[in-house]
């Protein structure tokens, strides 16, 4: 028989739960979560262009005018890929750090003939194989045989049917990396 500790709940945490995000479709939804009151507790909101291509990070707005967004935090753009014939791939600009904006890219994994598909390796933090497994690393740095998980600066990738790891580093913030992991669950229209 196995004994288990006591479940916390926050209101018996000493550390506040999180702000949530805010996921946004269009100009209409974003404009009407700027009117609500809850507006004012969320750390971010993530907003996508009509395809579903491009995805942008924004503090939320400090006023309630029409189509406001506050400051960017980063953009994601996924490649389009309408014939489905290479995996998916994202480019991330990164404006919420400290010095100039970033440049950020997906790491492409590798055609393997023996599997008859497209490998990357995920350091034990994936077991299952999925379209949204994805790693960003620099996209100005060359990645070197062996070095490859000390460059990687965002890792998502599906544990269990549902469950996934995401693992972060500098000069992500935990709020700028589940944002960029909620947009690879959503619908596109121009890619696959």
């Amino acid at each position: 028989m196995q004994s288990h500790a006591p479940r916390r709940d926050h209101a018996e945490s000493s550390t506040p739960p999180p702000p949530p995000v805010m996921m946004t479709s269009s100009h209409t939804a974003a404009n009407a979560a700027t009117t609500s009151p809850a507006r004012e507790k969320l750390a971010a909101v993530l907003s996508r262009n009509c395809l579903g291509t491009r995805w942008t990070v924004t503090d939320p707005a400090t006023n309630a005018g029409h189509h406001s967004y506050g400051k960017r935090r980063c953009a994601v753009d996924y490649e389009a890929n309408r014939f489905a014939n290479r995996p998916r791939a994202m480019h991330v600009d990164l404006d919420n750090c400290a010095g100039p904006p970033r440049k950020l890219r997906s790491r492409a994994p590798e055609y393997s003939p023996r599997l008859h598909g497209f490998c990357l390796d995920f350091f034990g933090r994936a077991r299952l194989a999925s379209v949204r497994n994805f790693q960003i690393v620099d996209a100005n740095e060359d990645l070197v045989p062996g070095d490859e998980e000390a460059r990687c600066l965002l890792l998502f990738g599906r544990w269990s049917s549902d469950e996934f790891h995401l693992d972060v580093k500098a000069p992500f913030s935990l709020v700028d990396a589940f944002a960029i992991a909620v947009s690879s669950f959503a619908t596109k229209i121009a890619t696959i």
